[in-house]
């Protein structure tokens, strides 16, 4: 259906996902007069439309935001062996408690030793460019939060990772205008390096699992879950609920997956994809930071 559409109506169209837990298609469309005014196809028997911020104007995005790409290793990545490189998501921009900007991740994605983080050159992965440094993280501690706060450099400032904005659909930029918690039915997308953004349902407010590290070990991880599909390397990604920053991405189900469709294929018998996140209140709670918003 979309394919038959002119082009300037069908790019109006972001993503289609199947929620399996309610038996149903959402559609993400933009919120524009093209997008509002579409009428939709009457064979689709139960169907949810959410409207998300149309693609941005003659101003151009930031080059990096939450949703992108980083990379990290423990020591010097110009010397660190390539398996000990990891690739993860920036989340929200944020300030800390001294007004200084920093990026909201996964903690499970910080290596430890304070490490370095790196915007990804695809060339040559080791002479990537330093944006920051972690300074906090945390992975099922008392609280039984995933989260990391990573103190951003010149460098990361001037690429755009001080902006309140997360990589859209088809690469447009979602500007934030404020934060949120997670209610059972609410409207989600996440925004992630892997699987790029992908959208569903909060599925359930409240849940608690065992998250499993690179090492081997487990920690045991509260947050909420959607089904919303992730991938390996989405960790630490945002997710949203409209332009509202909802939480941060922690693991799911579909990690080793290849691709969002084949996953959909795979655990449709076993209820649909489900992604862990962790409610970003929580995480500014824990930190002392504040998610910027315009």
């Amino acid at each position: 259906w979309v394919s038959g559409l002119p082009r300037e109506v069908s790019s109006q169209i972001n993503s289609a996902a199947v929620d399996v837990l309610g038996g149903r298609v959402i559609v993400d469309i933009a919120n524009s007069p093209i997008g509002r005014a579409l009428n939709l196809p009457t064979a689709i028997a139960n169907l949810q439309v959410q409207l998300s911020p149309p693609a941005p104007g003659p101003t151009p995005p930031p080059a990096v935001m939450g949703g992108d790409d980083y990379v990290t290793s423990a020591g010097d990545i110009t010397a660190a062996p390539l398996k000990d490189i990891e690739i993860c998501s920036f989340g929200f921009s944020a300030t800390d408690g001294a007004g200084s900007p920093v990026s909201l991740s996964a903690g499970h994605c910080d290596p430890g030793n304070s490490a370095s983080v790196y915007l990804p050159n695809r060339d040559d992965i080791r002479a990537s460019t330093p944006v920051g440094d972690f300074t906090t993280s945390s992975v099922g501690g008392g609280d039984g939060l995933d989260y990391s706060v990573i103190a951003l450099n010149d460098a990361g400032v001037a690429a755009g990772l001080d902006q309140p904005t997360v990589r859209g659909a088809n690469g447009t930029a979602l500007t934030i205008t404020g934060t949120a918690s997670p209610v059972v039915g609410a409207p989600v997308c996440k925004s992630g390096q892997a699987s790029s953004f992908t959208c569903g349902l909060v599925a359930a407010d409240r849940v608690e699992t065992q998250l499993f590290l690179g090492d081997g070990d487990s920690r045991t991880v509260r947050g909420f879950a959607s089904t919303a599909c992730t991938l390996a390397g989405d960790s630490g990604g945002a997710i949203v609920t409209g332009t509202l920053a909802l939480g941060i991405t922690s693991g799911s189900n579909s990690g080793g997956a290849p691709s969002c469709g084949e996953a959909n294929l795979a655990l449709a018998q076993y209820g649909g994809t489900a992604s862990l996140g962790i409610p970003v209140d929580a995480v500014t709670a824990a930190t002392g930071t504040t998610v910027r918003t315009s």
